[in-house]
């Protein structure tokens, strides 16, 4: 670590990022052409997010180089010396539920696998949940008081 900065290379063997595509790769709902034209799964938001968070924690992600079999990305972050490591940490405490009358949200993915992760965070909490695995499906679910879409 130099200066308490700490970098992470990440290295991905997709198709790698085009040229023409390297700016607006960090963009919301952006994804390269190479990526669009194979056929993968995707929204363009992975990146997206990363971006935000290492920006939140203070650090940078960048593009480091791309070939046609994959690319490498850098995250740095800026860590700051701890002055008493034996000292206990606060952390936020887990949300085990919340007050107040009882929600209803329906989520709408075109994944079960993201459907049942929600509907496994969501329902502990307290939440009477309904899903579509898409937003035709979603119209068709009768209309129940005070649903809130969830997508």
């Amino acid at each position: 670590m130099v200066d308490g900065d700490i970098n992470f290379d990440i290295t991905d063997t997709g198709v790698g990022i085009l040229p023409q595509d390297q700016q607006r790769i960090f963009l919301p709902f952006e994804r390269g052409s190479a990526g669009r034209q194979s056929g993968e799964p995707g929204t363009g938001l992975g990146l997206a997010i990363s971006l935000q968070l290492s920006v939140l924690m203070e650090g940078e992600l960048t593009l480091v180089e791309s070939s046609n079999q994959g690319s490498v990305f850098r995250l740095r972050l800026h860590l700051q010396t701890v002055s008493d490591p034996g000292r206990e940490i606060n952390t936020p405490r887990q949300i085990s539920g919340y007050t107040g009358k009882r929600l209803k949200l329906l989520i709408v993915d075109d994944h079960a696998v993201h459907r049942q992760m929600l509907a496994d965070m969501l329902s502990p909490l307290g939440f009477t949940l309904r899903e579509a695995a898409s937003g035709t499906e979603s119209l068709d679910i009768p209309k129940i008081t005070n649903l809130m879409p969830f997508c």
